[in-house]
């Protein structure tokens, strides 16, 4: 059974929590946030809003269990993404297998859907960036920002296809 207190949990664990920020975002917002923008991304896009939405707000849960751990430690220490992803899996089975679907459509990547919430989450880091910058914080948060203008513009570019219009 899904463990409500602990995912709860989602609203105290501070993303970017090893930099420094002028604004805190914890993982709750972050999920609630990646949803608006695929709520967004529906005005541009074909897909199944119903999917997606349910996969941005999947996306993250595991952190209720393990925290948030940034994308920069995951590049920089691929033995740590490999231990965290393998934790991840341990953690969804804790879930209902409905979640667990989403979650794994989500992983897999290969559907409209799941690269729509990824461009969501990457949508969602640009403007948390983009608000710390213009708050003062140019440090790390200036890379995080291009680094999610460089994978918004390949995230585009391969759903370019489902684009309305």
């Amino acid at each position: 059974m899904m463990d409500i207190k602990t995912l709860y949990n989602l609203d105290y664990i501070v993303r970017y929590s090893n930099v420094p920020r002028i604004k805190d975002e914890t993982v709750a917002a972050h999920s609630f946030f990646v949803t608006l923008e695929v709520y967004k991304l529906y005005e541009s896009y074909k897909f199944d809003i119903d999917k997606a939405v349910h996969m941005a707000m999947c996306h993250d849960l595991a952190e209720a269990y393990i925290d948030d751990v940034n994308h920069k430690i995951k590049r920089d220490y691929p033995k740590v993404a490999k231990a965290l992803k393998a934790a991840e899996q341990d953690v969804y089975k804790k879930f209902p297998p409905f979640i667990q679907e989403y979650i794994k459509l989500y992983e897999d990547g290969k559907s409209v859907e799941a690269q729509i919430v990824k461009l969501a989450d990457i949508l969602q880091c640009k403007t948390y960036s983009q608000h710390e910058v213009s708050l003062g914080n140019s440090g790390y948060m200036s890379t995080v920002l291009q680094d999610s203008k460089d994978r918004e513009k390949i995230l585009k570019k391969n759903l370019k296809i489902f684009l309305i219009g």
